[in-house]
């Protein structure tokens, strides 16, 4: 919650800038008093004084001339204040009478339980799942604290680590430490700054200032985070033919679909849309990801084109937002902070245009990203929840987990090199699932992408994989994994638009062929499916290889 003591900080919370009054979900009675403790503390050692006889003084307190929510509340000077303080968030968040006496115990201050947040359990479950992961990409790991970041106010990497030349912000960061030097596989993080982070996640996803148009309706302030459809960003990229990590995906789409707890609904098509971002990253926040309001129906509303711009901006400028109904209008959030992390990391920045940059002309450096999305179900806590565990676990890989069995798969494709990545997502799924943190396909979903793989970035490399994989299925006979795999790889390459996408197609079904060949000589008899046959039959299509034909 020190984000939290930040915010009220900054932006000195009065009546006519009450955000916490339509999100008192947001601030649970344990989240106020954990901020009580920790500024009490922090301002206490500002108020020392060490008298002659060396004994500790403290100075007088200096409450505020008024705790009524229609004040301003300024920095703590001291723990009356800060008690001002927190009876004020109280009241405004309606857990606590706005006219009651300062006076009443510490027990009738609280009485909802920690039990009641949702916020505080999630974070108890990610941080024993974070631990988890620590102990298998760390194990032999001497560094005593390893530091995870995540996004703040703006996208950030850890220090050192540059992107058009210019440093990045550091941003929010937790913490992991060792619990004994003794046995160095043993990681613990700290609750409270896990429960700190989720907050701060929550708020950027649930709260913007640009969604907030008294002049429209004032109904649309008090927008509730279950009112807001929720997509995940699966892949991204500059190019749309080249998404990151798209058809490593549709391997692992295909792994998960042979096994019968997993389910992946019958119609879970993607959609694609673009953002637009620049070297310096500052365009690119948690705040961003808003997406604009659109009608429920009307495919030819004034707002359809802004779908393609991704900015909520653009709304003032180009639609008479006042002639909408409030009925028509719904909320929509794009999420998935790894994926076009990933894909940012990987943009090449030429010289020419940062010294166009430095010359004064920011928008030499703008370009377009290509995002792959699905649709979710989830409530935003739990795709909070997932999101930060795959930041977290994208700056674990980075600072901490340099060890072989995380190590990025090389150029040579080897099948053992496959098979530990392989083993490594899914012990991490495993932990995923088992926390509580997600279905194995949310897993796969935040998992890959988090997991640096340079070399699953193109269509070709991305084929090979599906390749060797399977070569490794039907030498242990395990021809059906082996056929799904080849399967969902050419789903994922349907309707080539381009000669290098043809090939790459030509490359899978050539796959599909082994494969079936292999079940021929057991006397399985071939097996076509009929999902892609309608999309791309074989017999008669310019890809497939003669052997097919």
């Amino acid at each position: 919650m020190s984000i939290l003591r930040g915010m009220l900080r900054m932006q000195r919370v009065t009546k006519n800038d009450n955000q916490l009054l339509s999100k008192a979900d947001l601030v649970q009675g344990h989240e106020i008093d954990w901020l009580a403790v920790e500024i009490s503390q922090r301002e206490s050692l500002d108020e020392q004084s060490t008298s002659k006889e060396g004994h500790t003084n403290f100075t007088e307190t200096r409450p505020l001339s008024s705790w009524d929510t229609e004040s301003a509340i300024s920095t703590p000077q001291s723990y009356q204040n800060l008690m001002n303080l927190r009876v004020c968030l109280t009241s405004m968040t309606d857990r606590f009478p706005p006219h009651a006496s300062l006076t009443r115990s510490k027990h009738s201050q609280v009485p909802w339980g920690i039990e009641s947040s949702k916020v505080h359990e999630k974070a108890a479950e990610l941080a024993v799942a974070l631990e988890q992961v620590a102990n298998i990409l760390c194990k032999g790991n001497r560094k005593r604290v390893i530091s995870l970041y995540l996004p703040g106010s703006q996208l950030c990497r850890p220090p050192g680590i540059t992107n058009g030349g210019s440093q990045i912000d550091n941003g929010f960061k937790v913490n992991l430490r060792q619990q004994n030097d003794q046995y160095p596989s043993r990681w613990s993080i700290d609750r409270v700054e896990i429960e700190a982070a989720l907050g701060l996640a929550l708020w950027c996803l649930i709260f913007d200032r640009r969604l907030l148009y008294c002049e429209v309706n004032s109904r649309l302030e008090s927008t509730r985070a279950e009112d807001v459809r929720k997509n995940r960003i699966i892949s991204a990229g500059l190019d749309p033919h080249k998404m990151y990590g798209e058809l490593e995906l549709a391997c692992w789409r295909g792994m998960l679909n042979i096994r019968q707890w997993v389910v992946f609904p019958e119609h879970d098509e993607s959609e694609r849309m673009t953002l637009p971002l620049d070297a310096d990253l500052d365009s690119y926040s948690l705040g961003s990801l808003w997406q604009v309001y659109q009608p429920r129906a009307a495919s030819d509303s004034p707002l359809k084109h802004l779908r393609e711009r991704g900015w909520i901006e653009t709304m003032g400028q180009n639609v008479a937002i006042a002639e909408l109904q409030v009925s028509e209008i719904f909320l929509e959030r794009l999420c998935g902070w790894s994926c076009v992390l990933r894909a940012q990391q990987n943009i090449q920045w030429t010289k020419q245009s940062l010294s166009k940059k430095a010359l004064g002309h920011p928008n030499e450096l703008a370009k377009t990203m290509c995002v792959q999305f699905r649709a979710t179900n989830s409530s935003l806590l739990e795709i909070c929840v997932q999101e930060l565990f795959g930041a977290f676990l994208a700056s674990l890989q980075m600072e901490g987990g340099h060890q072989d069995n995380c190590a990025p798969v090389q150029t040579t494709f080897d099948v053992r090199q496959l098979e530990k990545r392989a083993q490594t997502i899914n012990a991490i799924s495993q932990i995923f699932s088992g926390s509580g943190l997600g279905s194995d396909a949310d897993a796969i979903y935040c998992i890959l992408p988090a997991l640096e793989n340079r070399q699953i970035g193109d269509l070709d490399q991305g084929i090979s994989i599906v390749s060797s994989t399977c070569d490794s299925l039907l030498k242990r006979s395990e021809s059906t994994e082996a056929l799904t795999i080849a399967e969902t790889a050419i789903l994922a390459l349907r309707d080539p638009e381009t000669k290098e996408q043809e090939q790459s197609l030509a490359r899978a079904l050539s796959v599909l062929s082994k494969i079936q060949r292999f079940e021929m000589r057991n006397d399985r008899g071939p097996r076509i499916r009929t999902h892609y046959k309608s999309k791309h039959p074989l017999s008669g299509h310019p890809c497939i290889p003669a052997t097919q034909k």
